[in-house]
């Protein structure tokens, strides 16, 4: 995948579509690879995946912030969207936004990329699914062998995602995928 580094053309789906969507972010983007391959595929539409660790992979994003292991990988990811973004009629955008939206210096990049969608673009915000308190296999495993673990979700990830929401609620061509409210994800 093209998490951090170009592999290929990084495009998933259905390949000889013309149609093509763009799907940027951090590793909350990078673990849909597979949804857009299988989406795209079924629908008819190939899908352009460019993403990097900590990092939301649009132009302007505060990378000084994250961890220094990242950064360089986080500069070429963004620089690589960069090419799409203008070109792309559809994009879709994904991230860890319980991290993100604690720095403010992550709300105006944000806000800009936002701004700059044109009328003809759209974009599709996803909302950062719930955050577990624990990890669930890890957890498991420590039940089986007699140390019980429990596994809630951490809340928290509920104002990030009104936050971001709000943030997109004056523009028409802009949607927010509310993920987290799936079945799933029903406790």
């Amino acid at each position: 995948i093209c998490h951090g580094k170009i592999v290929g053309d990084c495009l998933k789906g259905d390949l000889n579509s013309s149609r093509e969507v763009l799907v940027l972010g951090d590793s909350h983007a990078a673990m849909l690879n597979i949804f857009f391959d299988d989406l795209g595929k079924q629908l008819g539409f190939k899908a352009r995946v460019i993403t990097a660790s900590s990092c939301v992979t649009i132009p302007e994003f505060d990378y000084h912030r994250i961890p220094e292991w990242a950064q360089k990988s986080c500069i070429a990811q963004i620089n690589e969207a960069r090419r799409y973004i203008d070109n792309s009629k559809i994009i879709f955008l994904a991230g860890a936004w319980q991290f993100h939206t604690q720095y403010p210096t992550f709300n105006d990049p944000l806000i800009q990329f936002i701004n700059n969608i044109k009328p003809h673009q759209t974009l599709f915000v996803m909302a950062q699914v719930p955050k577990l308190s624990n990890n669930p296999q890890r957890a498991a495993r420590l039940n089986g062998m007699g140390f019980p673990v429990n596994v809630s979700i951490d809340k928290t990830y509920l104002e990030a995602n009104n936050n971001i929401e709000s943030m997109l609620q004056h523009h028409e061509n802009i949607n927010f995928i509310r993920l987290n409210e799936l079945h799933v994800f029903i406790k």
